[in-house]
């Protein structure tokens, strides 16, 4: 089977690589930035402290067994931050949106939220993956 490098040759997009960051950062340090466009990844964020992260892993785990017990898939929570006010404000915390405006800058859209959940025992397979180009 051929890859094909452009797979809409008719349309006309630019496909190099970009690479982030805005000139002064309020969070993340240049080397992050770096680490960021030289390896597609960065970890560990520090964003919320162990009292915070407790309380939303609770929201969390109570939001997917709500959800799982009416039928949705543990893989299948997309856009819930339009009903769902804690994931809203999670997805919008002043915090989450420092980090990522330090890479994308200050005009932010929330296009997509998708949870997914991958369960102990679980054998379903998440590849590495690229959401768009």
């Amino acid at each position: 089977m051929a890859l094909h490098h452009d797979a809409f040759p008719e349309i006309d997009r630019d496909l190099r690589f970009f690479p982030l960051g805005v000139e002064s950062p309020s969070v993340l340090t240049r080397t992050q930035i770096d680490q960021y466009n030289a390896q597609g990844y960065l970890a560990p964020i520090r964003v919320f402290d162990p009292t915070e992260m407790k309380t939303i892993r609770d929201y969390v785990d109570d939001l997917l067994d709500r959800a799982m017990a009416a039928g949705w898939g543990n893989y299948e929570l997309i856009d819930w931050h339009n009903h769902c006010e804690g994931l809203y404000e999670l997805v919008t915390h002043a915090r989450v949106l420092d980090v990522i405006g330090d890479l994308l800058g200050e005009t932010l859209i929330l296009r997509r939220c998708h949870l997914f959940a991958k369960l102990p025992h679980d054998g379903m397979r998440v590849s590495w993956h690229q959401d768009a180009s």
